[in-house]
C-alpha cells in the first residue's frame, strides 16, 4: 500500500516533495489504516510542456530520508505527482517495483502510479497467479484504452468484475496526452479511509492526496472524492 500526491497549478515543488516526505514518514496521519510509515522507495513525475512533457525520477530510498534539497531540478513544472511505497510483499522491493510503472503500448509510453493490492488482477489476465499487481493493473487498464485516452466505463467495468481479496485501484495514469486520477476501492475493505483520496485548492493550486496535508491546504478545504471516480487531464490544450 502507497500514498498518492497531485499538484497542479500554482504551487512550489519543495513544499509537494516535503508534504510528501511528511505524509510517508506517518506524520499526522488520521486515516483508519495500521500503516503509517511507507519506507519501500519514491517516484515523481514532473510535467511542463516547455521542458518537452514529464521528467520522471525514481528512488528506493524513502522519501522521508531523502536530501530533497539535493533533488533534480524540476523548475516550476504544471504538474507534479509523488508517490512513496510501503510493498504489500517483501519480494517486490527494489527498483523494478518502484513508481511510476511504464509501459509502452501503440507507441505511447504509459506510467502509473498505483495505491493498493490488486493480485487477482492477474486472473482478470488469464493468468495463474500475481507476479507484481501494479504491472498487471497497468496491463489491465490499457485494454481499456482507445488511443490515448481511458474509456471510463470500460475501467469501472473491468474494476467491477475484479474479485476480493484486493483493497483499491487508486492510481494516476499518464502519457504526454493525458493524465487520469483513478478513485475506486472494494467495498468491503476493512480501511476505508486509508484508501480514500482527497482534493483541495489553495491560493491557486489544486491537490489530490491520500492524507489531508495542511502543509499544502487549510483542513476545512480538503473534501473526498466521490468513489468509483476518473477524472481525466488534457495535457496538450
Amino acid at each position: 500500500m502507497c500514498r498518492l500526491l497531485l499538484a497542479q497549478g500554482d504551487f512550489t515543488a519543495s513544499a509537494v516533495f516535503h508534504a510528501a516526505a511528511l505524509m510517508a514518514g506517518g506524520g499526522g496521519a488520521k486515516h483508519d489504516g495500521p500503516i503509517r510509515v511507507h519506507p519501500d522507495g519514491w517516484g515523481m513525475a514532473a510535467y511542463d510542456r516547455g521542458r518537452a512533457g514529464w521528467s520522471i525520477h525514481r528512488s528506493t530510498h524513502p522519501i522521508f530520508d531523502t536530501d530533497l534539497s539535493r533533488m533534480p531540478a524540476v523548475g516550476k513544472p504544471e504538474l507534479l505527482l509523488v508517490h512513496s511505497r510501503h510493498a504489500t510483499r517483501l519480494a517486490t522491493k527494489g527498483l523494478e517495483f518502484t513508481h511510476p510503472v511504464e509501459e509502452v503500448h501503440q507507441d505511447r509510453h504509459w506510467h502509473l502510479m498505483h495505491n493498493g493490492y490488486l493480485p487477482t488482477t492477474a486472473f482478470a489476465l488469464g493468468r495463474d497467479q500475481s507476479r507484481f499487481d501494479s504491472r498487471e493493473y497497468l496491463e489491465l487498464l490499457l485494454r481499456c484504452t482507445e488511443g490515448s485516452r481511458l474509456d471510463p466505463e470500460t475501467v469501472l467495468a473491468s474494476l467491477g468484475s475484479l474479485e476480493p481479496p484486493g483493497s483499491s485501484a487508486n492510481a494516476f495514469l499518464f502519457n504526454d496526452e493525458h493524465l487520469y486520477v483513478i478513485h475506486w476501492s472494494f467495498r468491503s475493505h476493512r480501511y476505508p479511509h486509508y484508501v480514500t483520496l482527497w482534493s483541495a485548492g489553495h491560493k491557486g493550486a489544486s491537490f489530490i492526496s491520500s492524507e489531508i496535508l495542511e502543509t499544502l491546504a487549510p483542513r476545512a478545504s480538503w473534501k473526498q472524492l466521490a468513489q468509483s471516480l476518473l477524472i481525466e487531464i488534457p495535457l496538450k490544450t
